[in-house]
């Protein structure tokens, strides 16, 4: 299923974004493979990895720009990584398919990028970020 990702006009963000929903993607490639597993949780590590480091500079850009809710989209953040934490052990133990990993994996970025971080656009748009 392809995902339609908005735009915040920071152009780091809209790439990372962009890498994020391709490492996702990728999980789907996996899941066509005999022996996958391996490379599954390659994959899932990757996007651990940039996901935190992602978080890290979306966060950086909210304090910088003064975000109101800056703490709230944090805290998405790290219910985020806990949740991953949670799919990705249930999926080692096979409580969980990789292809509802992929589902859940699609459906948070997809409601966290056009809900969440669309909210701190026009913050981001008025500050020193976009000068």
């Amino acid at each position: 299923m392809p995902l339609f990702l908005p735009l915040t006009g920071i152009d780091q963000l809209d790439q990372q974004h962009l890498k994020v929903v391709r490492l996702i993607d990728q999980l789907i490639h996996m899941i066509e493979k005999t022996d996958h597993d391996k490379d599954l949780l390659d994959v899932l590590s990757q996007l651990f990895q940039f996901t935190s480091e992602h978080f890290s500079t979306e966060e950086g850009y909210l304090k910088m720009a003064a975000y109101p809710n800056t703490a709230a989209h944090i805290e998405q953040h790290r219910e985020f990584e806990n949740n991953l934490k949670g799919w990705v052990q249930h999926f080692l133990m096979d409580k969980l398919d990789a292809t509802e990993l992929h589902q859940k994996l699609l459906d948070w970025f997809n409601t966290h990028i056009s809900g969440s971080d669309m909210d701190y656009v026009p913050f981001l748009e008025k500050s020193p970020i976009r000068r």
